[in-house]
C-alpha cells in the first residue's frame, strides 16, 4: 500500500471512527500487548484528543475560566473533532476556534466569548510569531525626497495593531482575567508547598 493510502486510511480510522478502515488498517499495524487494533487506535485517538484540548487550553485560558475547565475539555473535544490538527507545529492549531465558537450553540448566551477567543488567539500569534526585521534606515536614508511619496510601509503579519484594532473593549476584562489566573496559580502553588 501506498504511503498517502495508508495516510488517508489512518486518518479516516482515527479521526472518522470507520470501522471499514479500522479493520483495513488493523492489518497494517501491530497492536499492543493485550490490545486489538481497534483498541490501540482508541488509545492513539485518546492521547491525540487530550494532546490538542491541552493545547487549546494554553491558548485560551481565559476563555477556560469564562466557562469552567470540565465544559471547556467538553466544547474542545466538539472542536477537535471537526478541526483535526494538520501541522507538526502545536502553536498553529486552534485559529478557527473563535469562529467555532460563534456558531456553537451550548455557548449562545455568552457572544463575547468568540471575540475574548479571537482577542487570544492575536496573542498567541504576536507572542509566538517570528522575529522581524527592523525597518533599514540606512536603506531609507538612501530613497531619494522625490520618491517618498511611492514609499509603503508595512505591519509585520503578527503585528500587537491587529489586536487593538478591533478587541480594544475586550483588552482590559482579558488582561484582569489573566492576571487573576496567574494570582490562583501562584496561590495554588504556595498551598502545596
Amino acid at each position: 500500500m501506498e504511503a498517502i493510502a495508508l495516510q488517508n486510511l489512518f486518518y479516516r480510522a482515527v479521526w472518522e471512527k470507520d470501522s471499514t478502515s479500522i479493520e483495513e488498517l488493523s492489518q497494517h499495524i501491530k497492536a499492543a500487548k493485550d490490545l486489538t487494533p481497534a483498541e490501540g487506535l482508541a488509545v492513539y485517538r485518546g492521547n491525540i484528543v487530550g494532546n490538542l484540548t491541552q493545547t487549546l487550553t494554553s491558548i485560551y485560558p481565559v476563555c477556560c475560566q469564562l466557562v469552567g475547565e470540565k465544559f471547556f475539555e467538553a466544547t474542545s473535544a466538539k472542536f477537535i473533532s471537526q478541526f483535526p490538527c494538520f501541522s507538526p507545529d502545536l502553536g498553529d492549531y486552534g485559529e478557527e476556534f473563535p469562529d467555532f465558537l460563534t456558531d456553537f450553540e451550548p455557548v449562545a448566551n455568552l457572544p463575547y466569548l468568540s471575540d475574548v477567543a479571537r482577542l487570544e488567539w492575536f496573542w498567541h500569534r504576536v507572542f509566538i510569531g517570528e522575529d522581524t526585521t527592523g525597518l533599514d534606515l540606512k536603506r531609507l536614508a538612501e530613497v531619494p525626497q522625490e520618491r517618498w511619496g511611492e514609499l509603503i510601509f508595512y505591519l509585520p503579519k503578527n503585528s500587537v495593531v491587529v489586536l487593538l484594532k478591533r478587541y480594544l473593549p475586550w483588552l482590559l476584562s482579558w488582561l484582569i482575567s489573566k492576571m487573576e489566573i496567574k494570582a490562583k496559580q501562584k496561590k495554588n502553588k504556595t498551598s502545596l508547598s
